[in-house]
């Protein structure tokens, strides 16, 4: 079976139908800002409608004022609804408002194994992971450099 791509704006309609009818949708992750917790092309997520709140932590599904969609992290609920975001593997804030959330990520599945993002694990991660939001920036450069000398030594 062969797989092509398919532009979100095509699928995100279907995506809100089937959550507005109490289902679940699943999407394929692409790109790297997600990296390591998602990978690109390897890994799906499963949707579930967006919460009532938002919690630090949330993996949501949102688009951006210039129609593209995105799937970052809240890493700071603001007093008036509105959150930072924020791709694991970027340290570059984002401020979203709650009316452009399509919806919250339940679920990993990598490998056919599901992981569910409340799982104990997940969990921790995500709480150490938001807390170093500040200081993320030297953090990813100096995995990136330990990543090219990697590369260099084999």
């Amino acid at each position: 079976m062969e797989l092509s791509a398919v532009s979100m704006e095509s699928i995100v309609p279907l995506i809100r139908l089937q959550l507005e009818n109490g289902g679940r949708s699943h999407l394929i992750v692409t790109g790297v800002s997600m990296h390591p917790t998602l990978r690109n092309c390897r890994d799906r997520v499963e949707l579930i409608p967006p919460p009532q709140r938002y919690c630090r932590g949330d993996l949501i599904l949102y688009q951006r004022l210039n129609g593209r969609y995105i799937l970052h992290r809240i890493v700071k609920v603001n007093a008036d609804g509105s959150f930072i975001c924020s791709g694991d593997n970027q340290w570059q804030p984002e401020r979203v408002e709650a009316h452009q959330v399509i919806a919250l990520v339940d679920t990993y599945i990598r490998n056919g194994k599901r992981i569910r993002a409340n799982a104990p694990a997940c969990k921790a991660y995500v709480w150490l992971w938001v807390r170093l939001f500040p200081v993320r920036k030297p953090i990813l450069k100096l995995r990136r450099c330990f990543g090219r000398l990697r590369k260099k030594k084999k």
